[in-house]
């Protein structure tokens, strides 16, 4: 298995609460980060819901390169 060890986080001084992390990134404009390109594709399901995939990758990356899948919400609460 991939062992992966990162650095504890730490917070930028201005943004040391959570709440701050999860708000203030929503004001950034998207035009800030040009190197990214992004795309949502919509996956109808069976049962005729549909999940909303967002494919935000860098312009650089190529296929075959490292990649991160995150999953919110998908299993409920």
């Amino acid at each position: 298995m991939f062992e992966f060890e990162c650095p504890p986080f730490q917070p930028h001084a201005w943004m040391r609460g959570p709440h701050l992390q999860t708000i203030l990134p929503s004001f950034w404009s998207r035009a800030a980060n040009p190197s990214s390109a992004t795309q949502r594709h919509h996956l109808l399901l069976s049962d005729g819901d549909t999940l909303v995939l967002h494919d935000d990758c860098p312009a650089n990356w190529r296929q075959g390169q490292r990649a991160a899948l995150l999953v919110h919400g998908l299993g409920g609460s």
